[in-house]
């Protein structure tokens, strides 16, 4: 590995370990506030860092050069990657139409939507993981690298829209507050939505060690932004308040 690609390792580990204690502290948000939304929120905002995980490991695997079978990489990859996705977003879902003040029959209609929608996409998964494991991806050029196919990209794209088209519908609602914490929230989350889209781009469409260097960076000051719009901790309130 050259020293980009190191670099880019340590930056996606960064990226992950940061969501992963931002969204422990969202959750634990839960004691002060009695409300389990933040539960939803945090183990959501952790779940955005799932697909990032499977370069986490083949940076550890290219250090350590473990023997894997080409089947169970590609499986295990797609646990984080694909699997677990749905179920972080039906969380992020519940959590939103809740703050939404959704009408309870429409949150509903829409739950149901998802599930089932995700539940064919899903049940099409394990059904070509078993029958067919090419429709859900390939190996790649690269040592441990695995390509996803259309399918599971589907999967994985449809998912991220829903999250930053509720995210920045949230922080919509949050602007058109009169009092002035709610406008600096939901100024904070349109930017931290702005920005994740930003990262999001550059990481899909370029590939590049470099690429991936300048859009996990950009991905973790976005998760930053989110954690000070959603919780909005006195630090903030101290620098913004004023």
């Amino acid at each position: 590995m050259d020293i980009f690609e190191i670099i880019s390792g340590i930056i996606t580990i960064a990226f992950v370990i940061v969501n992963f204690i931002l969204g422990f502290k969202i959750a634990l948000t839960f004691r002060k506030r009695n409300d389990i939304e933040f539960i939803f929120v945090g183990i959501s905002w952790f779940g955005i860092a799932f697909p990032l995980i499977p370069d986490v490991l083949v940076f550890v695997f290219n250090l350590t050069t473990p023997n894997i079978p080409g089947n169970a990489l590609i499986i295990l990859y797609a646990v984080f990657n694909i699997i677990l996705i749905p179920a972080i977003v039906l969380l992020w879902l519940i959590a939103l139409t809740n703050l939404l003040q959704v009408q309870f029959k429409l949150r509903r209609v829409i739950l149901i939507i998802y599930c089932i929608l995700s539940g064919i996409l899903e049940i099409l998964f394990f059904y070509f993981l078993i029958t067919d494991i090419s429709i859900i991806g390939n190996l790649g050029s690269n040592p441990y690298q695995v390509i996803w196919s259309s399918l599971s990209d589907i999967i994985l794209v449809s998912n991220l829209i829903i999250v930053l088209l509720t995210g920045i519908l949230f922080a919509r609602v949050l602007l058109q507050s009169t009092e002035k914490e709610m406008i600096l929230r939901g100024k904070l989350l349109m930017i931290a939505f702005i920005t994740f889209v930003i990262g999001s781009l550059i990481d899909m469409v370029l590939t590049t060690a470099i690429s991936n260097v300048i859009a996990r960076s950009i991905l973790i000051l976005s998760s930053i932004e989110f954690y000070l719009g959603f919780i909005f901790p006195k630090i903030a309130q101290n620098i913004l308040m004023k």
